[in-house]
C-alpha cells in the first residue's frame, strides 16, 4: 500500500514511476512492534507505468518485504528522463535507461532527501537520516549526475534532514534540521550549490518550529516523523516549513510566522486551522500562490498564499485505522480509532465524531447497549459515553496514580457482565462500574507497557496480556499470573484472543518477517504451544478474532484475511472484493443465523462482508450448496451461497457407486458452477462435492 514518492516524466507525462513503501515510518510500526521509523510498509522497489497509471510494471530495481527497506525520495532528470535516482534505508541508487537497471551509487546510509540543483540535473544533493543511530544526519552532494557523492555538511546532533531549492537562486540549498529530540536544531543554507554550509537561524526550546506549541515553544518536537521544507520557486525569500504545524517566513528566515495551526479550540493566533503533521509541501510551478500540504489528515490546497485552505483528497478512501468494535445490540453501528484522525461512529449510513482528536486507538461498544461506548488516546487515556458522544467523560483519570500506558493502550469489556470492564497500562487494571473506579489485578511485570489484552468469553477469570514480547496469564482473575515468552528475534506479539467456548484455548499472532512464525496456540492454559502458522505468507500478522460457537478464528495480515478451524489443515485466504491492504482488526456481527465480519484496514478505511452461514457447521456447509434445476434437464448448475466456500472436485453416481461423470476444478465461477449431463440416462444420481471445508453430498434427478 505504501507509496513514498512519484516522478513523472516531464517529456511524457504518461510514464510515471512510483517508490514504494512507506519510508515516513512510525505509525503502524509502533502499533504491531518492531523499531520507530522503520516504515508502515516496506517497499518491493520501484514501479513504472508507460500508461498513465492504468498498469504498472516491476522495473530492475525489485526487492521482497522481507528484506523491509524503505524508500524515501525519488527523482527524475528533467534534462534525461531516462535517468533517475532512488533515495533508500540502505543508500542511493541510480538508473541510466528508465529503470531497467539500477546501480548502487551509496551504500552507507539512510538516505532521506534528494534534490536536483534547479537548471543543473549534474549536482544533486542527498540528506541522510539518523534518528536512531548517534544523531550525525548529513548533507551529501554529487556533481556528476549523482554517481558520486561527498560530505559538504558538517553538523552535530542532527538527526533528518528536509532542504529545499529554488530557481528563484539556483546556488542556495535550504535546509531544516531536526534534533535528537525531534525539535528544531536549526536552518542552514549554502549558496554555492552545496560544497558549504551555515547556520542562520538556531533552534532552541524557545525557537523551535517542529514543536506543536502555537509560539514555537517547547525542546522537543516531531521532526522525526513529519518534516516538510519548501521554497517559492518564484521568490527565494519565501519559505514554508512543516511539523505539526506550518509556519512561514518572508524575508528569507529572518522572521518566522504561524501560517496555520492544527487545532481550532486551542488557536489563540487566529491563523487558519489544517490538520497536523505536514509530511511533504510543494508550490505550484506555474503559479507559486498555490501551494499543497500533504498531512495526515489528507491532502489541502491553497490559492492565496496561504490565508485559506481547503482538502482537496474528499472522497479518497484512505483511512488507517487502529482498532474497531461493532455493536451487537443493533447492526452496523461501529467506532473506530483513526491514525490521526481521532474515533469516529459508523452509524445509519453516516460516520459522526466522538469528541476526540489526535490518535483514536483502541474502542468497544458495550453490547448490550450501542449508546455505550469507549474510546481511547495515546499512552492510556480513555473515555467513555453513555448517550453516543453527545457527552463523554474520562475514566482513565480514575485510575489509581494516572499511569501511562503503551501508544495503543487495549481495552476490553466482560463478556459476562458489560459493567466490568478491563485496562492494560503498567498493570492490567479491572473496574466493575464502567470505569468511574479501577483496580490494579496485577504487578508491573517488565517496567513496559502492555500491549494486547484478552479476557475469556466463556470465564472471566482466564485473563491474558503481553507486551511487544512477553505473554502473562492468569485463571483465576488476577490473583496469581504465569509468563509465557516464545517470540524470537524480528517477531512481535501482536494480538491474542482465547477461544469463545473453552477458557483454556488461547491463540497468539506474530507480527515481523521470520517465516513461519505467525500463529500460535495452546489448548491447555499456556503450558503447551503449537505453531499453527502453516503456509502463511512471510508477512506480519496483526489481529485475530475467534467466531463464537464455532472453532474458526479469522487473522488480519498484511496482505488481507485468512481463516481457519478444525475441519481445514491449513489456512484458506477470504479476500473478495477486499484491497490488498493491511488489516489492523477484526470483529464479528453476530445475528441469528448470519455472521458478518467487519475488517478496519491500514490505508484503504472500513469493510465488511455481505453476511454468511458460519462455516465450521457441516449442516451450514451442505445448506450453503444448491442444485439447480432439480431435477435437471441436460444440465444443471451448483449454486454456492457461501463466498468463503469453493469447490475442487465434482463426481456424479449413479445408484450402483459407480462414479459416471467427474469435474476437477477449481470450478466456481461467479459463485456458481456449470454441469453438462450429456450422456446421463434419466434416474436418481449422487453428487459429491469435494469443497474446502467437508465433502458434501446432494441428491440429483436427471429427467429428459
Amino acid at each position: 500500500m505504501g507509496v513514498t514518492d512519484i516522478a513523472v516524466d516531464p517529456n511524457n507525462p504518461n510514464t510515471i514511476y512510483i517508490a514504494t513503501g512507506d519510508g515516513e515510518g512510525g505509525s503502524l510500526s509502533n502499533f504491531v512492534g518492531g523499531i520507530y521509523g522503520s516504515g508502515d510498509s516496506k517497499s518491493i522497489g520501484v514501479l513504472k507505468s508507460t500508461d498513465g497509471g492504468s498498469t504498472w510494471n516491476a522495473t530492475g530495481l525489485a526487492w521482497t518485504v522481507q528484506a523491509q527497506i524503505v524508500t524515501h525520495r525519488l527523482l527524475i532528470n528533467p534534462s534525461n528522463p531516462q535517468i533517475l535516482i532512488l533515495g533508500a534505508s540502505d543508500g542511493i541508487y541510480r538508473t541510466t535507461n528508465g529503470g531497467t537497471s539500477w546501480t548502487q551509487v551509496a551504500s552507507s546510509a539512510n538516505v532521506n532527501d534528494l534534490e536536483f540543483r534547479p537548471g543543473d540535473p549534474s549536482t544533486v544533493y542527498a540528506a541522510t537520516y539518523t534518528y536512531l543511530s548517534g544523531g550525525d544526519a548529513q548533507i551529501y552532494t554529487s556533481y556528476d549526475g549523482g554517481i558520486n557523492f561527498n560530505q559538504s555538511s558538517f553538523f552535530t546532533g542532527s538527526s533528518r534532514i528536509n532542504m529545499a531549492v529554488t530557481a528563484a537562486w539556483p546556488d542556495l540549498v535550504n535546509c531544516v534540521v531536526a534534533n535528537q529530540q525531534s525539535g528544531l536544531l536549526g536552518l542552514y543554507f549554502s549558496d554555492d550549490a552545496g560544497q558549504n554550509f551555515y547556520e542562520y537561524f538556531t533552534g532552541d526550546c524557545n525557537n523551535n518550529m517542529l514543536n506543536g506549541d502555537v509560539t514555537g515553544n517547547g525542546c522537543s518536537g516531531q521532526g522525526n516523523y513529519d518534516l516538510a521544507f519548501a521554497m517559492s520557486p518564484a521568490n527565494y525569500s519565501e519559505a514554508w516549513i512543516g511539523a505539526v504545524n506550518a509556519w512561514v517566513t518572508t524575508d528569507a528566515g529572518d522572521s518566522w510566522n504561524l501560517a496555520n495551526y492544527w487545532y481550532d479550540e486551542q488557536n489563540p493566533a487566529g491563523v487558519p486551522v489544517v490538520h497536523a503533521d505536514k509530511h511533504f509541501i510543494a508550490f505550484d510551478p506555474q503559479n507559486s500562490s498555490t501551494i499543497y500540504q500533504c498531512n495526515d489528515g489528507g491532502l489541502y490546497k491553497t490559492t492565496n498564499d496561504g490565508s485559506t485552505w481547503t482538502v482537496a483528497s474528499n472522497g479518497i478512501q484512505n483511512s488507517e485505522m487502529y482498532r474497531i468494535s461493532v455493536a451487537q445490540s443493533q447492526p452496523d453501528v461501529v467506532i473506530c480509532g483513526f491514525q490521526d484522525n481521532g474515533n469516529k461512529v459508523f452509524a445509519n449510513g453516516a460516520w459522526g465524531e466522538t469528541r476526540s482528536g489526535g490518535d483514536g486507538l483502541d474502542c468497544a461498544i458495550d453490547y448490550t447497549n450501542a449508546n455505550i461506548q469507549y474510546s481511547t488516546y495515546p499512552n492510556g487515556g480513555i473515555s467513555r459515553t453513555t448517550d453516543g458522544w453527545a457527552t463523554n467523560t474520562n475514566i482513565s483519570q480514575n485510575i489509581p496514580g494516572q499511569p501511562s500506558g503503551s501508544w495503543l493502550t487495549p481495552i476490553r469489556i466482560d463478556d459476562n457482565n458489560p459493567q466490568i470492564i478491563y485496562a492494560a497500562l503498567d498493570k492490567v487494571y479491572k473496574s466493575n462500574d464502567r470505569g468511574d473506579s479501577w483496580q490494579a489485578i496485577s504487578n508491573v511485570f517488565t517496567g513496559r507497557p502492555f500491549r494486547h489484552l484478552a479476557v475469556s468469553p466463556s470465564n472471566s477469570q482466564y485473563i491474558a496480556a503481553s507486551t511487544f514480547d512477553s505473554l502473562f496469564m492468569t485463571n483465576d482473575g488476577g490473583n496469581s499470573w504465569g509468563l509465557v515468552t516464545f517470540t524470537q528475534q524480528g517477531t512481535y506479539i501482536s494480538n491474542i484472543t482465547h477461544q469463545s467456548d473453552n477458557p483454556q484455548i488461547i491463540y497468539v499472532t506474530l507480527s515481523g518477517y521470520v517465516a513461519g512464525e505467525k500463529v500460535y496456540r495452546s489448548t491447555d492454559d499456556g503450558n503447551n504451544w503449537s505453531n499453527i502458522s502453516g503456509s502463511l505468507p512471510n508477512v506480519p500478522v496483526n489481529c485475530i478474532v475467534q467466531e463464537k460457537g464455532s472453532t474458526t478464528v479469522y487473522i488480519g495480515t498484511d496482505l488481507g484475511v485468512w481463516y481457519r478451524n478444525e475441519f481445514l489443515s491449513d489456512w484458506v485466504p477470504f479476500n473478495t472484493n477486499l484491497p490488498t491492504v493491511p488489516v489492523t482488526d477484526l470483529d464479528i456481527y453476530y445475528t441469528n443465523p448470519v455472521n458478518q465480519i467487519w475488517a478496519g484496514t491500514f490505508g484503504r478505511g472500513l469493510w465488511r462482508t455481505s453476511g454468511w452461514v458460519g462455516i465450521n457447521d457441516p449442516e451450514a456447509i451442505s445448506s450453503s450448496f444448491t442444485l439447480f434445476p432439480n431435477p435437471a434437464v441436460g444440465e444443471f448448475e451448483v449454486i454456492i451461497k457461501n463466498p468463503m466456500l469453493s469447490v475442487k472436485q465434482l463426481s456424479i453416481l449413479n445408484q450402483l457407486g459407480e462414479v459416471v461423470l467427474t469435474v476437477e476444478g477449481p470450478l466456481t465461477q461467479d459463485g456458481k458452477i456449470n454441469v453438462n449431463l450429456d450422456g446421463l440416462a434419466n434416474g436418481v444420481y449422487v453428487v459429491n462435492l469435494i469443497t474446502n471445508q467437508t465433502p458434501v453430498i446432494k441428491k440429483l434427478v436427471v429427467s429428459r
